[in-house]
């Protein structure tokens, strides 16, 4: 019999009755404790549980609050917290910036009252403001496009009103298998394109790679996803992708030049080698045509001496090789560490946090990694603050216990 949903559950393994005996106690321990959170824009006040977040609240409650992928990676519920405390259990700085923290913003999926709260999601320019939907699809096209991506196309059903901002993506639900994000690449004549690295040992895009045909159905859900294309902007954009992370900023990349004839558009594109480069074609060719557009594929280990794409890291090349003009706007999508080095160069290079939107592509090998480390940590810590908490029924020392134990429900609600 497994666990309830609020507890985290690692099959054969003895950490798992430590962690769900833990959560237990600490949730009869607050059986009856709740605080208020005031939401602005639905005009209500709503009662969270200790334990619960103020987004799973709100959404179990009727309320349709912008949210994306609830394991704080995309900033999708990223609110003001105008008065009160919460507890953020982990997340991915790429969702939410120090920066943001410190300017009073948190994530509603992470967000934990520990005293009655007010808050509001962002709006206008913060968030794309679109009806999640869920739809159904069915495979129109399968493409490989280079050894470990290939493109699908899947159409849509008719007469469905289906709306997004360039860069975000949706959940993919094929039958029998959990459900995947992946970012849209396109969308024309009711077919959406995505772009799916094949991962080792990744159930999903196994599957799609050596079993998926055309012809087969599917279930979509979204849009989801705070990296988007912000049309307000008219200054120069910057886009980064790494190998399938092009699928976020090709479209970013494609209405920006087609909305703003005098808007300079910059694109890297990092891939391993030569072969790995794929839909060159679409954007030499608008480089060819385009005064305003520049296109640079980077090579990070290029067998040949020489060949006429740059070559080195992706971070080390934008270092060198990119002067960044205040009124810049940067997408970055791709893997974690790509996307977290070249974040780095450019704030160093001046680039404003704020101007900075970025879509890290978590696999699930990464998160087991990340729930693994945790487990390992808690266990050395965990029965001391246990003891603590509750001999000396100690607010503050429940409160730490709480946010270690969360960090192993950060990403099984929606990435199991």
């Amino acid at each position: 019999m497994p666990p309830e949903k609020n507890s985290i559950w690692i099959d054969k393994n003895k950490f798992s009755l430590l962690f769900v005996w833990t959560d237990c106690r600490l949730q009869k321990s607050f059986e009856n404790s709740m605080f208020s959170v005031y939401i602005r824009q639905a005009e209500r006040t709503i009662d969270v549980e200790i334990g619960s977040t103020i987004l799973e609240t709100a959404l179990a409650l009727g309320i349709d609050y912008p949210h994306g992928c609830r394991a704080g990676n995309c900033g999708g519920c990223k609110s003001h917290l105008h008065s009160g405390e919460v507890e953020l259990s982990p997340y991915s700085k790429f969702a939410l910036s120090p920066f943001e923290y410190s300017d009073g913003l948190i994530l509603a999926c992470r967000a934990v009252p520990w005293s009655d709260c007010e808050v509001s999601w962002c709006e206008l320019d913060d968030v794309a403001m679109h009806p999640v939907l869920n739809i159904t699809g069915t495979v129109s096209k399968i493409e490989k496009l280079t050894e470990d991506i290939i493109s699908i196309k899947v159409k849509i059903q008719e007469n469905m009103p289906f709306e997004f901002s360039s860069g975000q993506f949706v959940y993919l639900n094929f039958v029998g298998y959990p459900r995947r994000e992946y970012s849209m690449a396109g969308f024309q004549n009711g077919e959406l394109e995505f772009y799916i690295r094949k991962i080792n040992g990744g159930l999903v895009s196994s599957f799609i790679w050596k079993y998926l045909s055309v012809g087969e159905s599917l279930e979509l859900e979204g849009p989801h996803g705070n990296m988007f294309y912000r049309e307000q902007h008219e200054g120069p954009i910057l886009a980064v992708a790494g190998g399938s992370g092009l699928s976020a900023v090709q479209p970013i990349v494609l209405e920006a030049l087609k909305s703003q004839s005098d808007q300079s558009v910059y694109l890297y594109h990092g891939v391993r080698d030569e072969p790995d480069v794929f839909r060159s074609e679409i954007f030499e060719s608008l480089q060819d045509k385009r005064t305003d557009f520049h296109y640079f594929p980077v090579l990070s280990e290029a067998k040949a001496s020489q060949t006429e794409y740059k070559m080195g890291l992706l971070s080390a090349v934008l270092e060198a090789d990119f002067r960044c003009d205040p009124g810049f706007k940067a997408y970055l999508a791709g893997p974690p560490p790509m996307v977290e080095t070249c974040t780095e160069v450019l704030l160093k290079l001046g680039l404003d946090a704020m101007n900075i939107h970025a879509d890290p592509f978590f696999t699930d090998a990464d998160q087991v990694r990340w729930i693994w480390q945790t487990v390992l940590w808690c266990w050395m810590d965990e029965l001391h603050w246990l003891q603590v908490a509750l001999a000396e029924s100690d607010m503050q020392s429940l409160k730490t216990l709480f946010s270690e134990v969360q960090k192993l429900q950060l990403l099984t609600m929606e990435r199991e």
